[in-house]
């Protein structure tokens, strides 16, 4: 795996490190889960994010299947090896939102670490295909007819027939954005793989 993730099937992939960036919050929730502190956690996080920035030694090595979210699981066990990490004050400001990430989920407790690593990782994801269609869409002046769609990207359109008619959708364009989220969310995934059959792999992994 490069300093350059091409995304599956496309020419001119984003740099490793961007990529990496984005999903700085499966590795702080894995963090979290294994008992540090929110500033140790924000510590062990920018290791690990480092370690691929400046050429870590997994680089060098295939077996994680062409997929980021592997690799960074072994970058992060590797970075846990080395003990618990000092806090830094002041702490860097480096996009890392430890208020939200506190504010959205509960560590520590439920699900095995790998099982909720793969769930961050696929919200993640999801978040990130939300946002390009809004972009997209507010360059074409239509963000708020996607906004009102965006509800049902995972519930039913209401039958017109029972619907008071203010709050009426139409199917079709309620179709034609899932869609349009579906080619996004396999974008996002195409950023984080080396081929096609890494591709199809990640996503039957992160979404069945």
């Amino acid at each position: 795996m490069s300093t350059t993730i091409p995304a599956a099937g496309v020419t001119g992939g984003l740099s490793l490190p961007v990529v990496c960036r984005r999903f700085w919050w499966p590795v702080y929730g894995a963090c979290r889960d294994a008992g540090l502190t929110p500033a140790a956690s924000a510590v062990r996080t920018r290791q690990v994010l480092d370690r691929l920035t400046r050429g870590s030694p997994f680089l060098r090595h295939e077996d994680h299947d062409g997929r980021l979210r592997l690799l960074i699981r072994a970058e992060l066990e590797a970075v846990g090896s080395q003990g618990t990490p000092e806090p830094q004050f002041p702490a860097p400001s480096d996009g890392l939102d430890l208020d939200r990430a506190e504010a959205r989920d509960t560590y520590g407790i439920g699900m095995p670490a790998e099982w909720r690593f793969r769930e961050r990782w696929a919200l993640v994801v999801m978040e990130l295909a939300l946002e390009a269609l809004c972009e997209r869409a507010a360059a074409d002046d239509r963000l708020a007819q996607v906004r009102r769609l965006v509800p049902f990207l995972e519930r039913d359109v209401p039958d017109w027939r029972q619907t008071d008619i203010g709050e009426a959708v139409d199917s079709v364009e309620v179709s034609n954005l899932r869609d349009a989220y579906r080619t996004e969310v396999r974008r996002v995934v195409g950023t984080t793989v080396t081929t096609p059959m890494a591709l199809e792999a990640e996503l039957v992994e992160l979404f069945g």
